[in-house]
């Protein structure tokens, strides 16, 4: 919790941006983006909202991949993300966070690819591997994917063009309109 706000606290000047299969929301004020964290998530510690911190990232978008004990969702995971079809550049932060089953070997696998980072840490909950990977992120945008759920083939290249285009966004947890400008 203390990361988020350290995180929202560093953004007053910049736009945020919080992407998730509900919603995309982007150009909002610290305040606003704190008011929807708490409306989302009463115990905001199993949440998180931020925005670019780099206004010269290496990336446009960086993802966000906590993982405990998923062996047997991981693997299509990461591959959903590895082959999106894009021409937007993008990093992968991978956060073990203690796992006991076979998700450490798989994530062996994987720790050759060029645009991924994989962390090892100590149990500590959800909360926790995502504000370990916020340290780690290297985009514009920051993008959260739960482990055991994948992306279609082409969701980064809709998800940018939309965030980088004028758009209307209905966060539809609250019913609540938002709209997005180009910067």
């Amino acid at each position: 919790k203390r990361l988020i706000k350290q995180v929202l606290a560093k953004t007053l000047s910049g736009p945020l941006i919080h992407l998730t299969p509900s919603c995309i929301i982007s150009d909002i004020t610290p305040e606003m983006a704190a008011q929807i964290l708490d409306r989302h998530s009463p115990d905001s510690d199993k949440s998180a909202l931020c925005s670019h911190v780099w206004p010269e990232s290496e990336y446009d978008l960086s993802i966000i991949v906590p993982v405990y004990n998923v062996e047997k969702y991981l693997k299509k995971c990461l591959d959903s993300i590895l082959n999106q079809k894009t021409h937007y550049r993008y990093h992968i932060v991978v956060v073990n966070d203690g796992s006991t089953d076979n998700s450490e070997n798989i994530l062996k696998c994987y720790a050759g690819a060029e645009n991924l980072t994989i962390i090892r840490q100590e149990n500590g909950g959800l909360s926790k591997a995502r504000n370990t990977a916020l340290l780690e992120v290297k985009g514009r945008y920051i993008m959260f994917v739960d482990s055991d759920d994948w992306l279609e083939e082409n969701a980064l290249e809709e998800l940018y063009n939309h965030v980088c285009k004028e758009i209307k966004v209905i966060d539809s947890l609250s019913n609540q309109e938002f709209k997005s400008k180009k910067s």
